[in-house]
This record gives C-alpha cells, structure tokens and sequence, in this order.
C-alpha cells in the first residue's frame, strides 16, 4: 500500500574511516530516488559498519529539507531535477 519504501540491503561491509563517504552517498541515491518516483515516501539502507548492523533511511522530509524546497516538484520540472542534482554534485 501506498506510501511506498524501497529497501537497499549491501552485502559487503564498510569500516568506520569509509563511513561518512558511504553515508552520503547512500543520501544522494536516496534524495534523486525520491525525487524521481512518484509514489516514493522513503529509501533505507541496511549496512554494515566494522561488523556492527547499521539501518538508514531517508524520507521525503528529510529530501525537502537538503534540497530547500519540494523535491517531488523535480519529476515534473527538469530545471528542479538539475538543481538537485547539481547540489549533490552529480552533474557540473
């Protein structure tokens, strides 16, 4: 039923010193994810850090608020879709 979740499960581990570039790279794919579907409400992540079971998840809130407005308005305005992804630093 809607609102719906996707649920990343990585295999492989990362260390705490790879940490904080995982994580926001883990945020990048979660905000573009819920940006560009449309009955999208939240991604998570579920990790492992130094052997030590990790869960992340990020909702439409949580993209709102990185990205400074509606980040549901980027599947409809391609103009939103490239401030977002230039704010995340996936396009120049």
């Amino acid at each position: 039923a809607e609102p719906y979740g996707w649920t990343f499960l990585l295999q492989n581990g990362i260390s705490e010193n790879e940490r904080f570039i995982k994580e926001a790279s883990m945020d990048s794919i979660a905000y573009v994810a819920i940006a560009l579907v449309q009955n999208l409400d939240h991604v998570s992540f579920e990790y492992t850090v130094d052997g030590r079971a990790m869960q992340k998840t990020i909702t439409v809130k949580d993209a709102d608020e990185y990205f400074g407005k509606a980040v549901k308005d980027c599947f409809e305005h391609p103009a939103d879709l490239e401030d977002l992804l230039s704010k995340l630093g996936l396009v120049p």
